[in-house]
């Protein structure tokens, strides 16, 4: 490959910035990389990485520099790891990053690894980043426990990872270490089956509330076919409940196929709670109070349904 390509395919993955160590290694000499500063084709970031100006800044570039000029250990970590993970419930803030040893690093905050420390580490958007378990971790150390289990609860929907790998983190005392064995302690693969965080607000409140966990994501069946998936069922007393968010239930086709669907449930003996976002977050003593006494009226007439 010719030196110009080279640091022109840097220059395209990392979004628009190259450390002078890179530069250098693609075939340019100390006398182009300044050129192409004096003329203003570059700018310097930070001493040895510069950003192509005709490239747009955005939170990924400012990143990618951060990480450059943190050098060969450094990672994108904690809350910008999680970003570039594409997990929920976080917004582009702060830059973090995590290094064995180094200098600060002007509009970044840089948490500092023990020379033994080397994390998996991954590229997203073609930046080096701490793998997803690490990267959990660390979010543990640095937001709230209920934000860390938001984020946590969307890796393991998406597939990302699984509790086993997360409880295998628990082995190496680190900061975030505590708050991430709570969360785990508190979790089993009924999480793992619910599909949005409403569905697991409310599995924490069976939880919390000493309700007997139902099974999630049950499939009613009518003659071999599939009439219904309740987001949480207790199968053997026919009683389905409903977490209701307009994200995932919204829409007059949507509204007309439920009422159906309702219906259909009814005929076959089942009763149906359904329970909104402001009623979980809001009102969950009286979220819990009516599922309870639904228990205990289904518990009396279920020998009927079977």
């Amino acid at each position: 490959m010719e030196p110009a390509a080279e640091y022109d395919r840097l220059l395209a993955v990392q979004h628009g910035v190259i450390s002078r160590g890179q530069a250098l290694h693609a075939g340019l000499s100390e006398r182009s990389i300044g050129l192409r500063v004096k003329t203003g084709r570059w700018r310097t970031v930070y001493p040895g990485v510069y950003a192509q100006v005709s490239t747009p800044i955005t939170w990924h570039q400012r990143l990618m520099a951060v990480v450059l000029r943190g050098g060969a250990t450094a990672l994108a970590s904690h809350s910008s790891a999680a970003l570039l993970w594409r997990l929920d419930g976080l917004e582009q803030g702060a830059i973090e990053v995590s290094i064995q040893a180094g200098r600060c690093i002007k509009g970044a905050l840089v948490h500092r690894r023990r020379p033994t420390d080397n994390p998996t580490v991954a590229v997203k958007d073609g930046i080096p980043t701490t793998g997803i378990q690490r990267t959990l971790l660390d979010l543990c150390a640095v937001v709230s426990k209920r934000r860390a289990a938001h984020v946590m609860d969307d890796a393991l929907r998406s597939g990302l990872t699984t509790l086993e790998k997360l409880r295998e983190l628990l082995t190496t005392p680190r900061a975030g270490t505590r708050s991430l064995r709570e969360l785990l302690d508190a979790r089993d693969d009924r999480d793992v089956s619910v599909e949005s965080p409403l569905e697991t607000a409310l599995l924490g409140l069976f939880r919390k509330h000493g309700i007997p966990l139902p099974v999630p994501q049950h499939c009613v069946m009518e003659g071999g076919d599939v009439i219904a998936r309740l987001d949480f069922a207790y199968p053997e007393l026919r009683l389905g409940i409903e977490a209701d968010g307009f994200r995932w239930h919204g829409g007059v086709e949507r509204w007309r196929r439920d009422l159906r669907r309702e219906n259909r449930l009814k005929l076959l003996g089942w009763t149906v709670l359904r329970f909104s976002w402001w009623d979980v977050h809001e009102r969950p003593e009286m979220v819990a109070s009516q599922i309870r006494a639904a228990l205990g009226h289904v518990s009396l007439r279920s020998p009927a349904l079977r």
